[in-house]
């Protein structure tokens, strides 16, 4: 249904913070229903041998119209604009004799072509238009047009549901030529087999409701509810992105017939996932992360690739340094959830005997600001201040000993100047912090 033509594209190197796009060329096959939407998986590799991975999963919903020009040949569709060799700009050609034959890419569907516009050169070139699979076939009532006469509707009533057409012209003079809609048609009575795509999501996500109508005149129109989650109620595939799961209704109408049909979309919830605040660890010690989540089916760490539930971490490879380590989890219903933690790794030594010490980084900050405290507090408590001295965020620690880092969610105050109060129980220091 979808081919991607460049599977893998590479990238040069990107410095912390940067992004960029990259683009992979698809084609969708023939037959593909307009607005169907196909489901992508994309992972990305760096680093030696592959060690820093990522993936994500994604959706193309096919969405362009083929064109089809005069030729020869046989084509398996359902859908697609039909012209004369000069497209939708130009004219057809002197001296043509091709013959183009439809098939329905649908099971027992028959082919319908609709003439939009049609004009050729009056009493020299001919448009045959035959109910069947060839030339063999009979011609439909007003074969061959000519001139201004407009085929209009033509649908296929034999059993294998194909149109042929059969193009001739001749030596001089060229018309603007014809645009036709192709498409198909069950004849039955009208019936509704609503589908969803995905079956159900994860919180936050969106799935394609499809109506599927079939049969009746063929000409249909529909109305969703409840509308307030759908991109367009009246679309005949619209995107849904309900909070909760949701019953949907649809009713379609054919012009002769109306049928009401429903769909239940199930919400999953998002797993919960906790890592933990940033942390520091003495450098010759180790720490374990655990990602565990509620009927988790996979994991992935990075950097390193683990799959499993937890791991375990110390210095090597990072010195006295700080490194960032993120996990994405997978429960059952195929819901993800990420989350990341900085490991500062410290000397540590004499830490429990060293007045209390304070890193505020970044500063200036914008949603979030981090104290890096080290060393020993009787009775540690920390207040925010804002420029008028008044109180905006205050914890209270008690007694205090080692290394930990402490977050202040800043991303709701003001921007400006604002004064941290840090009191030891012993001492009190003042550190200026901007939030911008």
């Amino acid at each position: 249904m979808l081919v991607v033509n460049n599977a893998t594209v590479d990238q040069d190197e990107l410095a912390a913070g940067e992004s960029a796009e990259l683009a992979f060329n698809v084609t969708a096959s023939s037959d593909s229903p307009i607005g169907y939407p196909v489901s992508m998986s994309m992972s990305a590799n760096s680093g030696p041998s592959g060690l820093y991975t990522a993936s994500q999963n994604g959706m193309v919903v096919i969405g362009l119209i083929p064109d089809y020009l005069m030729s020869n040949g046989t084509v398996e569709t359902c859908v697609g604009n039909f012209y004369d060799t000069g497209g939708s700009q130009g004219e057809y050609g002197n001296s043509e004799n091709f013959t183009m034959t439809y098939s329905p890419s649908m099971e027992n569907a028959v082919v319908r072509a609709e003439f939009a516009a049609f004009e050729t050169e009056s009493g020299y070139d001919y448009l045959y238009i035959y109910d069947g699979p060839n030339t063999m076939s009979p011609q439909i009532t007003g074969s061959p047009f000519h001139g201004t006469a407009n085929p209009g509707l033509v649908q296929a009533t034999n059993a294998e549901g194909a149109l042929t057409f059969r193009f001739t012209s001749d030596g001089s003079v060229t018309k603007s030529g014809w645009h036709a809609e192709i498409s198909c048609f069950i004849d039955q009575d009208l019936a509704i087999n609503i589908t969803a795509t995905p079956e159900a999501i994860c919180e936050g996500g969106s799935a394609v409701l499809n109506a599927h109508p079939v049969g009746g005149t063929g000409n249909y129109t529909c109305t969703w509810s409840p509308a307030g989650s759908l991109n367009d109620p009246n679309a005949m595939m619209p995107i849904a992105s309900p909070t909760e799961t949701t019953t949907y209704y649809v009713v379609v109408d054919d012009g002769e017939t109306t049928l009401e049909a429903e769909y239940t979309l199930v919400v999953h919830d998002m797993p919960e996932l906790e890592l933990g605040n940033d942390t520091i660890v003495c450098a010759y010690d180790e720490i374990t992360l655990d990602a565990t989540i509620l009927n988790g089916v996979s994991y992935i760490w990075s950097p390193g690739g683990e799959t499993t539930a937890t791991i375990t971490v110390d210095s090597t490879g990072v010195g006295l340094n700080a490194q960032t380590y993120s996990v994405i989890a997978t429960d059952e219903n195929g819901c993800e959830v990420e989350d990341e933690i900085t490991v500062t790794f410290d000397v540590c030594s004499g830490l429990n005997q060293q007045e209390l010490a304070v890193n505020i980084y970044p500063n200036p900050a914008t949603k979030v600001v981090n104290l890096a405290l080290r060393g020993f507090a009787g009775d540690l408590e920390y207040t925010l201040l804002n420029y008028q001295g008044k109180t905006v965020y205050s914890k209270k620690l008690g007694g205090f000993s080692g290394a930990a880092i402490e977050q202040i969610n800043t991303g709701t105050f003001a921007k400006g100047i604002y004064y941290l109060r840090l009191n030891t129980g012993k001492s009190v220091s003042i550190h200026k912090i901007v939030i911008q």
